[in-house]
């Protein structure tokens, strides 16, 4: 467990997020989060299972409060994609084992490497004992197809709003690399700003809502109107979905 003392450069440019930030970033319900990254205990038949955690935290607690970071974070993004169109748990767990193995790491969907082999690990699946994933036979050919419709229609739209600097993945844009929004690790510990500025989005979205003129509020952080614009909508956009 970290401590508060804990050294800053062991979190400076992780990000890093409680699981209500999370929550409201990713616009998901805090539970699901907790169930995803912590796995959850649950009964079948009359037993009790346990679900494990879909991936690892790259981060443990600080001072007993759970901490997600930046990588975390889009791969949680990743995960409700999948679930969002009805991917079962037990098939995204197995492509998260395989992505897991081919690219060497804990967080297998927020490397560049899906990007090109995401679907492959679908196909890998094809292979794989359908009960050891928990599911019958017939099911599993029919989850692998709907994996790779959800890479094809969502998942590879999703990764032009990603930035990598080599194989490390950087930034995310929410709306888009047409907008100034950038969540970036390596600023504000990776809560929303504008990108060209680094001034919080919340902060230029407070001030609007506050009942300032959007001249004003730019001419207060020095900052262009599009960052404030974008700011104020990125921000509603988060607070509608809430």
């Amino acid at each position: 467990m970290l401590s508060m003392r804990a050294e800053t450069r062991q979190l400076v440019g992780v990000g890093l997020y409680t699981v209500s930030n999370a929550a409201r970033l990713l616009q998901m319900p805090s539970r699901k989060i907790r169930r995803w990254v912590q796995g959850y205990v649950y009964r079948y038949a009359g037993a009790k299972r346990d679900s494990d955690p879909v991936f690892a935290r790259a981060l443990t607690e600080l001072e007993g409060v759970l901490l997600l970071s930046f990588v975390d974070l889009i791969e949680l993004k990743f995960v409700e994609m999948f679930r969002s169109e009805g991917v079962l748990m037990s098939v995204i767990r197995a492509a998260a084992r395989e992505g897991a193995r081919l690219f060497g790491t804990d967080h297998p969907f927020a490397v560049r490497g899906f990007k090109t082999d995401g679907r492959a690990i679908f196909a890998t699946l094809q292979d794989a004992d359908a009960e050891e994933i928990g599911i019958r036979a017939e099911e599993l050919v029919q989850e692998l197809h709907r994996g790779q419709y959800v890479f094809a229609h969502m998942v590879t739209p999703f990764f032009r709003k990603l930035e990598w600097e080599a194989e490390e993945l950087r930034r995310y844009w929410p709306m888009g690399k047409d907008y100034r929004v950038v969540i970036d690790p390596q600023i504000a510990f990776g809560q929303p700003v504008d990108a060209f500025t680094g001034v919080p989005t919340n902060a230029l979205f407070i001030a609007v809502e506050g009942g300032a003129a959007v001249e004003d509020v730019g001419s207060w952080y020095d900052v262009p109107r599009d960052a404030v614009t974008h700011a104020v909508e990125y921000e509603a956009s988060l607070r509608q979905a809430s």
